[in-house]
């Protein structure tokens, strides 16, 4: 799973980026085989549920050489400070050690109000995996995050909560 988590820490910076621009997030699924280029596959679909089922499709009927494969879409998110908008990332690792994890990602989209931020991941379900490891996998997520130069710059420049192991900035 380690190098599925870095995959979809990469998938993730590639959305950042994209939002920070203030391009829409339409569902998406980027699907690695072995031996291979990753492949990018947008859902052209009508409503973003329809796309998100599109997707879904595609997880759970995989080539028999796919790898690994993340879903990525837009949501809102209720949390106790209301609604958020949220990056998900449904990820698969197939094979003999076949797992899922879902990876919640919530942002501020950039308003004439408000500046955009994105905070920090959050697994909140997974499938196939012991949930004592699921803290293992920060550490190469935000390095696929940092395997993508573009998308790290903007989560970095712009992220509202520190990472993993980081402390809080100091009041002045």
């Amino acid at each position: 799973m380690i190098d599925t988590a870095h995959f979809a820490g990469f998938c993730a910076a590639h959305t950042v980026l994209g939002i920070a621009k203030g391009r829409p997030l339409s569902p998406f699924v980027v699907i690695l085989a072995y031996a291979s280029q990753p492949e990018i596959r947008r859902m052209e679909a009508e409503t973003l549920e329809d796309g998100v089922i599109e997707g879904l499709k595609i997880l759970d009927a995989p080539h028999a050489k796919t790898e690994r494969a993340v879903l990525v879409y837009d949501s809102i998110v209720t949390t106790e400070d209301g609604e958020k908008d949220t990056i998900l990332l449904d990820v698969r690792q197939y094979g003999k050690h076949a797992c899922a994890v879902t990876i919640a990602i919530p942002y501020q989209p950039k308003t004439e109000t408000k500046e955009f931020s994105v905070g920090k991941p959050e697994f909140v379900g997974f499938a196939g995996i012991q949930e004592d490891v699921l803290p293992t996998l920060f550490d190469p997520f935000f390095e696929g995050v940092e395997t993508h130069p573009d998308g790290a710059a903007v989560w970095n420049a712009h992220m509202d909560q520190p990472q993993e192991g980081e402390s809080e900035p100091e009041p002045s």
